[in-house]
């Protein structure tokens, strides 16, 4: 928010870093199938990332949240100012913390940047899911398998892999659509409608975000199933 509140182009570097962060989030944590090797550890860890979810999204974009945490920072600055003339260190890595934390966004500005960011990690759980599903099982049977330690994994293991994978496609398909509709019919936010008009008004970011999520796959993926022993 720094960056951009400086900026000269029509472009968000907060945006950028999101997706590009979410993706590398989405991609290490595709690869956790590989060392799950029960389907109670895979509920235990799928319910810990959708219960994440719902946290960073649906109860961050209530209202009753954002009165809260708005009302919070605001006493925390008071507190801070006041020790304006105060040369302790810890007070002044205080005043630096709440200069990159304090968000003056009003509560509309707060749920359409949420909405833009719950659409950005669909798109790279989903796209994560799908590229990871090729990856492995072309380095698994493709023409230069033996390259890859993927060949070291057990059968069993890998026919889980797979199967934790597309479950987990189906949940987060589920879990997506359930937030989208439920912040409509409770907040009223539309995050379908913010997602078009930032893709029809900046159609560069769509760029962006294919070459980003290309270059996370290709680069950071391989580099783990490489070591996937």
């Amino acid at each position: 928010r720094l960056v951009d509140a400086n900026k000269t182009s029509d472009y968000s570097f907060e945006i950028m870093m999101i997706f590009f962060c979410t993706c590398f989030y989405f991609v290490f944590y595709r690869n956790l199938f590989l060392h799950v090797t029960t389907y109670t550890n895979f509920l235990v860890v799928k319910a810990m990332h959708i219960a994440l979810e719902i946290v960073t999204y649906s109860v961050r974009m209530s209202k009753l949240y954002y009165d809260k945490t708005d009302s919070l920072q605001k006493r925390t600055r008071e507190r801070v100012m006041m020790q304006e003339n105060n040369r302790n260190p810890c007070c002044s890595v205080a005043k630096l913390v709440l200069l990159v934390m304090y968000d003056e966004s009003e509560f509309t500005i707060w749920t359409i940047r949420l909405s833009i960011d719950l659409t950005l990690s669909f798109v790279a759980s989903i796209l994560s899911a799908f590229s990871y599903l090729l990856e492995v099982l072309w380095l698994r049977f493709g023409y230069n398998a033996y390259f890859y330690d993927l060949q070291y994994v057990s059968h069993d293991q890998f026919i889980k892999t797979v199967v934790f994978t597309m479950i987990s496609i189906v949940m987060e398909l589920v879990v997506y659509v359930s937030i989208d509709k439920w912040l409509k019919y409770k907040h009223q936010i539309e995050c379908i409608k913010y997602w078009q008009v930032l893709v029809q008004r900046r159609p560069y970011y769509l760029w962006y975000f294919i070459f980003t999520f290309a270059h996370v796959t290709h680069d950071a993926l391989i580099a783990k199933i490489i070591n996937a022993e």
